[in-house]
């Protein structure tokens, strides 16, 4: 499918983005459903830049929009619906999220690790690492769960205190800017490394890499 002029929108759910592509021409739209991977992002340049793999040129200044991915974990595929294997954004689509978690919990969630379980896209879209232990470590500190480690063991009361701490540390990730790493600087200049670090409470921070997994009450410093 070729279009010569056409316009583009995005939108995003979790770790996926949607592209839609509307022809001027009012022809059917195409839509690209992407997976970012850790390093992808959309950029304007004058040419096409190092590790760009999908590219559109903009019709007024002879610039192009470039998808550039320096890992090269991304993908695209054209396809409309969101991805099946993908769950509910935890922060636009929370009464969605918060639902399927709790309906969810009994069959398929409950026996499993909350630690490995809060990587499965089908119910945590958009959770990775660094949210993952950010998470952990806020459950494990607040009074009403305290540490576990399966779904077994939390009471419906204590899940849904767990589903708003997911949501508000993916909220506030996005409103410090969200992550940077040695090899990517976030290509939006949102916030700074400084800022996101200083929000970080546990994710690489050099007194919390002996903390065993589930960290014990001593460990936390709940030991009287």
């Amino acid at each position: 499918m070729t279009f010569e002029e056409f316009n583009i929108s995005a939108e995003s759910r979790g770790k996926e983005m949607r592209l839609t592509i509307n022809p001027v021409d009012q022809s059917d739209p195409m839509y690209l459903i992407m997976s970012m991977g850790m390093t992808g992002h959309w950029e304007e340049s004058e040419s096409i830049p190092n590790h760009c793999h999908l590219w559109f040129k903009e019709t007024f200044d002879s610039h192009y929009l470039c998808y550039v991915d320096p890992r090269r974990f991304g993908r695209w595929k054209e396809q409309k619906e969101w991805s099946e294997n993908r769950g509910f954004d935890p922060i636009k689509e929370y009464s969605d999220f918060k639902q399927l978690i709790l309906d969810e919990q009994n069959d398929h969630l409950k026996g499993k690790e909350l630690f490995s379980k809060l990587m499965d896209q089908k119910y945590f879209n958009g959770i990775g690492n660094y949210l993952r232990a950010e998470i952990l470590y806020r459950a494990f500190i607040d009074e009403d769960i305290k540490p576990t480690s399966i779904f077994d063991e939390l009471e419906a009361p204590k899940i849904r205190k767990l589903i708003q701490i997911i949501r508000d540390v993916c909220k506030e990730s996005y409103q410090v800017g969200g992550g940077e790493f040695i090899s990517w600087e976030n290509p939006e200049g949102k916030g700074s490394k400084e800022d996101f670090d200083n929000w970080l409470q546990c994710y690489r921070k050099s007194d919390m890499m002996s903390v065993n997994y589930p960290p014990t009450p001593e460990a936390m410093g709940w030991a009287s």
